[in-house]
């Protein structure tokens, strides 16, 4: 650490705030800035930039008044401008440290305290930048966007809750919204660029990457955060402004972009990040919520999804993907319902990952899955103290195949189940072969609460365990009812009746899902040549079947838009094993279709009421089948099914009341490890993870993009392409979301103690 501390009580600060719109807001921002320029001897120049608002001259006069000692008040006869004002202000300091100050900006009560600490606590710091919620790269809780989520909590509060000084991560450029400049530096790079970003935006990375090229670096401070409303000065004008900005700097400073764009992709600030989001969850008794399950898609994600969506904002729902095989990381995500995903990284390490799942103190635990769990991982879950709750998705907890299908994907049941016909065989597993039972049994016994999705799935665990304590039986996602015709919205119909109709299965089509039945079917009505059905799949099959259309793969939301397109009137489940519940069927049911499924898992006792259903015997020839489809075309052609609504809400109610409920009742438990310490094996773990060949290449790809646009003669035509387009390009170059990477820290020593993990 940079120990010039004796003199830091000597230093000078000029706040330099220019003032615009906003009167109140205005004034709030003053308010807040005061307490601590005070206490440190320093002053606050604001600068009126010719205000339209008629009491903003009267509002900032009387704080001059009333603070003659510590404001400085000067006015512009016209608007000039934020970066003008600046400079202006620069004018009236001698040697002194500065903070650009938003005029939009609260800062908690000894801000100015924090901001010189850290701006000297390291040689080279050129600019220091706090947390914030409104500010792109320094933002939080979620990283690189905005969100007024945050402005409901009192700063000071926030800030409180910050228990363990953490060390600052250097960044291309600071953000000007809070901005704190050691006065070397400014005296060295000089004033802000005013001919070029005269109304602002883009002004201060310009003096941060000036301050860079002359050997000082910029920081993020973990150790503050600010609200910061934004836009309060431009309003309309902020979207145009920053595309003006954003191309003077291309021209400036080429590299700027890729520099910005590779330090987003390695995202030095999530495990900082992600500390002060649990600390600050933690003092605002948001609880934590773990969800455990496989990193393999299909509905238990999204069942997952729709959970988090319909949660609280008292929840922090944390979901721990495992290994997908042996060798590569687990992936954890952030949620909260009121922002959506906060960040997510990974962790090769189980004993690391044992680390961090301590420090989150958790009192509950949702498993959904445990294909790609390790036996280490396992245990510390079976004995950590936290409450289990279980959902049984699949039969993976039986016997370790999810589907008590054999090897070519028929349904056998228990008895000739064999493990190695398992199709998640290259997964990692909790448990050994020889006493699976024994110990899936023990961990459902354990469970506060056994979730089934379906009768039917309760009643073949049941048959294999016995009896199931804690057990009860929810739908994944809706229970629908049936309502008049008159009380829903009719939905569009094809003008006219088809002659060829067109039976349509959904999803990822593998061979347990029946892909070579539907291959059958389409067969068998082609050779008929008097069957009028055309088989298709929305979605994709684990081959290439004859006679069937592929359509992809499709997003969940167009599912409606898709259906309508291709003229689906007929749904089809193909499955070969007992589903316990399936998402495509209720996708099916809320959009009023025909559904022919077998008379196998959850299919029957959801379709119970469902007059337009057809079930057949799975165990039926193909052509019978077909015979069935046929009669039941007959029946329904020209009849419109009545729409199912939404009748369930436990993942509502009950089952946040039932989390709330264990987070008051059990007791907190200790970390092994402080927030620095844990930063430190974040960090290890993003430098193991991170593809540094990949981020260069992509670097230099940017680059030479943006040296083109700044060419004089090969820029003209790249520069009439609309921004949107350019930006479009830059994201597909670094897709924000997949975001792993170094630390840029400096004094990053942490001492962190030889433990030994708990398993």
């Amino acid at each position: 650490m940079y120990s010039d501390t004796s003199a830091l009580n000597n230093y000078k600060i000029s706040v330099i705030m220019p003032v615009y719109r906003a009167v109140a807001i205005t004034a709030a921002a003053i308010d807040a800035a005061l307490t601590s320029i005070v206490s440190n001897n320093s002053r606050m120049i604001l600068i009126n930039d010719n205000s339209p608002e008629r009491d903003m001259k009267n509002m900032l006069e009387n704080y001059q008044k009333d603070h003659s000692k510590n404001i400085l008040l000067l006015e512009n006869s016209r608007n000039l401008g934020f970066t003008r004002s600046i400079n202006i202000a620069l004018g009236h300091i001698d040697c002194e440290d500065v903070v650009l100050l938003n005029s939009d900006v609260i800062v908690p009560h000894n801000w100015l305290d924090i901001l010189l600490r850290d701006a000297y606590s390291l040689k080279h710091i050129g600019t220091i930048t706090p947390l914030t919620n409104n500010s792109t790269i320094s933002s939080f809780p979620a990283k690189n966007s905005g969100t007024s989520w945050m402005l409901s909590v009192d700063v000071n509060q926030v800030n409180a809750s910050f228990e363990q000084r953490l060390p600052l991560v250097t960044c291309p450029t600071g953000v000007g919204c809070c901005m704190y400049i050691r006065s070397e530096c400014l005296r060295r790079v000089g004033k802000l660029n005013e001919k070029a970003f005269s109304r602002g935006y883009g002004e201060e990375n310009d003096f941060c990457q000036r301050a860079h090229k002359r050997g000082f670096l910029n920081y993020i401070s973990p150790n503050i955060y600010c609200h910061h409303i934004g836009g309060v000065s431009f309003l309309e004008e902020s979207t145009k402004l920053q595309e003006v900005g954003s191309r003077k700097l291309m021209r400036l400073h080429p590299n700027y972009k890729s520099d910005v764009a590779t330090w987003i992709a390695r995202n030095p600030m999530l495990p900082i990040r992600i500390i002060r989001l649990l600390q600050f969850c933690k003092s605002q008794n948001i609880y934590n919520l773990l969800h455990i399950t496989h990193n393999l898609g299909g509905g238990t994600e999204q069942h997952i999804n729709e959970i988090v969506k319909c949660g609280e904002k008292e929840i922090l729902h944390i979901v721990l993907k495992t290994r997908r095989r042996i060798g590569t990381p687990y992936q954890l995500g952030f949620h909260i319902p009121a922002i959506g995903q906060i960040d997510h990284f990974n962790i090769s390490s189980t004993e690391n990952l044992i680390y961090f799942l301590d420090f989150l103190q958790l009192k509950v635990i949702h498993i959904h899955h445990l294909a790609g769990t390790e036996g280490n991982l396992y245990k510390w879950l079976s004995t950590n103290g936290s409450r289990i709750m279980i959902t049984f998705h699949d039969y993976y907890l039986a016997n370790g195949n999810p589907f008590l299908t054999d090897s070519k994907g028929n349904f056998v049941g228990w008895a000739e189940t064999l493990p190695e016909n398992t199709p998640l065989k290259d997964v990692p597993a909790p448990f050994k072969s020889e006493c699976w039972k024994e110990e899936s049994f023990s961990l459902i016994k354990m469970s506060s609460l056994n979730i089934f999705p379906s009768n039917d799935t309760l009643q073949r665990y049941a048959s294999f365990f016995g009896e199931i304590d804690n057990s009860t039986v929810i739908p994944h996602d809706n229970v629908y009812k049936c309502m008049e015709e008159a009380e829903v919205d009719e939905l569009e119909s094809p003008d006219e009746i088809l002659d060829i109709v067109n039976v349509v299965a959904i999803g990822a089509i593998s061979r347990e899902k029946g892909a070579d039945l539907l291959e059958s079917l389409a067969c068998a009505a082609f050779k008929a040549g008097n069957m009028p059905l055309k088989f298709s799949v929305v979605g994709y099959t684990y081959k290439r079947l004859r006679y069937v259309t592929e359509y992809g793969p499709y997003a969940n939301e167009a599912l409606p838009y898709i259906l309508g397109r291709i003229s689906a009137e007929y749904i089809i489940f193909t499955s070969r094993c007992p589903e316990t519940y399936s998402f495509t069927l209720s996708a099916a049911i809320s959009q009023r279709m025909k559904i022919i499924a077998p008379r196998l898992g959850s299919f029957t006792e959801r379709l119970e009421g469902y007059n337009d259903s057809y079930l057949y015997d799975d165990s039926a020839s193909p052509q019978v089948i077909l015979d069935g489809i046929m009669s039941f075309i007959k029946r329904t052609k020209e009849s419109k099914s009545k729409a199912f609504l939404l009748a369930n809400r436990f993942y509502y109610t009950d089952y946040i009341k039932y989390i709330r409920e264990m987070n008051v009742s059990q007791a907190d438990t200790q970390s092994l490890l402080s927030p620095a310490e844990i930063a430190s094996i974040l960090f290890q773990e993003q430098r193991a993870n991170t593809s540094g060949f990949n981020l260069r290449v992509r670097s230099l790809i940017l680059t030479l993009l943006y040296r083109i646009y700044s060419n004089h003669f090969l820029g003209i035509a790249f520069r009439r392409l609309p921004f949107s387009f350019i930006r479009s390009v830059k994201e597909s170059i670094f897709p924000w979301p997949i975001s792993h990477g170094h630390d840029h820290m400096h004094n990053n020593k942490f001492g962190l103690p030889k433990l030994k993990p708990p398993f």
